[in-house]
């Protein structure tokens, strides 16, 4: 017999080896995230019966909560290479149990072997999802992108996209990748899905994040992706939305006047209607802002300040009887590209203008225009440099041109002198080679002949070799050889100094009977220094002329000299134009938006300022009726 004490003491251990045995039997276990996916039956009709006892005691084994056991089951059923719809299923659970298991790296060629050999099971689609949402835990979300590809490319059915994309979509929303989220629930909108709690659940939640999720910036990048396309509206209207929020009731208007326009069924157009109302209410009383951008120092400071006095003028702070709702905001350029180009950013983000006037140097020019084009502001630029406005139909020029004064030139020439034969005497430099080719091909559409043209160094002062040349007097062999003048007038793009020291070698080398004509470089009164006999009935054209009659020129003449003291001169008036033009657009124009006065400079046709009459004619070049001058007894005076 065995004592009472040794007998617990039996009882005791043996209790313990049961309890020990029984534990060592438990699987260890781990939260079932299989539960959902496991509802997904097996397709028991397809499996063959030879390896549905396999499956099954797999299948047991998972039951249990003993998911290494059923992954060993598993993977033992695909070495014998079973038939595809085994193959696929025993992959897919495999890829399940993998996930389970924290090891979603191996999980992932499981599912991409189920997604290469869809045949149209239920577990199929969820093999998509889950590849989906591996994808974006192992952050590789760009594969979601080429799976799709793929899957379309194979006619795989639609029912497999859309939980692709559902799959993806959901994850961003986890991740808080709000962009990212509405483009993959779009995605699987345009896929078309047959269950119609789906499609308005998937557009709900896109029209939640487009409502709470996303700033103005964001809604920005989205709307692009889908032109007058859900959810382009809802993109638009909330991004009004925004815009008035902080402020910016121009840019908010603009926004609200595009969705009404192309969204004339849209569930939140009694919303917009209201909206628009109130901000035609805050704009009608909005001061508008234009931004100026000039070289205020820099080595062309002297022009910017000169020109910024003429804007200055032009926006009326002088006239205590004008009441104007325009208020000017300045930057200099420096005369520096990059400059300028920050100064178009600053003024547009941060000052909220409608306009931008400047910049004057070309390389800054380009600069300021490019990006105000791609900012969507009209830009008015102050600036001799070719192709600037063909940067976009947000870029306006107010200068005189090269083109231009040379077609205003031999228009006169041709229309009313009744010259058909011309000469030209040009410095070979750019401006120089510049001007002879517009010369050249403007006399040949109007009909004329230029039948020569020499070309001199820029620091030359004895022209008679050149001279010579032009009347075939270059191997004169006497003193009384008689020179061969083929042309009636003669063109030379200089300076007034150049024109003077010319004139005279003209009349020496018996050129005689030979009119001379000039550019807007001439207009000076350093062109009548001296004698200036030899100039008399020379012709040439400005974009203003300060002995003119025109009202409009006495007037700012007047104003100017008592506001600053001293007389304007042409690049000023160019520069007063510009800010007058933009000013009355702004005013009298009703432009309340960049676009709106972007459309009305573009449909402006015979503004009567004081360097003539401006007209945009559609390619943002200001196309002017110069002024023809000449001189005549001493004097320059005005012809046309």
């Amino acid at each position: 017999m065995v004592p009472r004490a040794r007998t617990r003491w039996f009882i005791l251990l043996l209790l313990v080896a049961v309890l020990v045995a029984s534990c060592a039997r438990l699987p260890v276990k781990r939260p079932d995230i299989l539960s959902g996916p496991s509802a997904i039956p097996m397709p028991e009709k397809l499996i063959p019966p030879a390896y549905r006892p396999a499956l099954d005691e797999a299948e047991e084994a998972l039951a249990e909560g003993d998911y290494l056991q059923g992954l060993r089951l598993y993977e033992a059923v695909l070495e014998k290479k079973p038939p595809a719809v085994v193959s696929s299923w025993g992959r897919f659970r495999a890829g399940q149990i993998l996930v389970t298991l924290d090891r979603p790296r191996e999980a992932a060629p499981f599912f991409e072997y189920v997604a290469e050999h869809i045949q149209g099971e239920a577990f199929e689609k969820e093999a998509v999802a889950s590849l989906v949402r591996l994808y974006r835990r192992l952050e590789v979300p760009e594969r979601i992108q080429t799976l799709a590809e793929d899957l379309r490319s194979r006619n795989v059915p639609a029912a497999f996209l859309v939980r692709l994309f559902q799959a993806a979509a959901e994850g961003a929303e986890n991740d808080e990748k709000w962009e990212e989220a509405v483009e993959l629930y779009v995605e699987m909108l345009r896929e078309r899905p047959e269950d119609e709690d789906r499609i308005r659940e998937a557009r709900a939640r896109v029209e939640n994040i487009i409502q709470d999720k996303l700033d103005a910036g964001e809604l920005e990048r989205l709307l692009p992706l889908y032109g007058r396309e859900y959810p382009a509206g809802y993109i638009l209207y909330r991004l009004a939305r925004l815009l008035d929020e902080k402020g910016d009731y121009a840019a908010a208007e603009r926004c609200i006047k595009t969705f009404m326009k192309q969204y004339a069924d849209h569930p939140l157009m009694e919303d917009a209607r209201s909206l628009s109302r109130s901000l035609a209410e805050r704009l009608e009383a909005e001061i508008r802002t234009v931004g100026c951008i000039l070289p205020l120092t820099g080595r062309f400071a002297s022009y910017g300040n000169r020109m910024l006095d003429a804007i200055v003028l032009a926006s009326g702070v002088f006239d205590v009887s004008r009441e104007t709702r325009v208020r000017l905001a300045v930057r200099d350029s420096k005369s520096d590209p990059a400059e300028a180009r920050r100064a178009v950013e600053d003024l547009v983000f941060d000052e909220n203008v409608i306009a931008l006037l400047g910049p004057l140097e070309s390389r800054s020019a380009f600069e300021a225009a490019d990006r105000a084009h791609h900012l969507r502001v009209p830009i008015m630029t102050l600036t001799q440099a070719q192709g600037v406005t063909e940067l976009g139909d947000y870029v306006f020029r107010n200068f005189i041109t090269a083109g231009g004064q040379v077609q205003a030139l031999v228009d006169y020439a041709v229309n009313r002198l009744g010259v058909r034969r011309f000469a030209v005497l040009y410095p070979d430099d750019a401006y120089g080679r510049e001007m002879m080719f517009h010369f050249w091909y403007a006399a040949a559409t109007a009909g004329g002949a230029v039948e020569g043209m020499e070309p001199y160094e820029q620091d030359k002062t004895d022209f008679s070799k050149e001279i010579r040349r032009l009347v075939n007097l270059e191997n004169r062999k006497s003193e009384t050889d008689i020179p061969d003048i083929h042309f009636d007038a003669i063109f030379i793009p200089d300076s007034a100094l150049k024109a003077r020291l010319i004139a005279p070698q003209l009349d020496f080398h018996d050129v005689i009977g030979v009119r001379m004509l000039g550019t807007s470089e001439w207009n000076v009164p350093d062109l009548l220094e001296g004698e200036t006999d030899y100039l008399e009935g020379a012709v040439f054209v400005d974009v203003f002329f300060k002995d003119s009659n025109a009202p409009e020129v006495t007037n700012y003449l007047d104003k100017f000299y008592s506001a600053f003291g001293r007389e304007a001169d042409g690049i000023e008036a160019l520069a007063y134009d510009a800010a007058s033009i933009l000013i009355e657009g702004i005013v009298n124009g009703d432009a309340r938006t960049p676009d709106d006065l972007r459309d009305w400079l573009s449909d402006l046709r015979n503004y009567s300022g004081v360097t003539g009459m401006t007209s945009f004619p559609g390619n943002g070049d200001a196309r002017k009726q110069l002024f023809v001058l000449s001189v005549q007894d001493g004097r320059i005076v005005q012809l046309e």
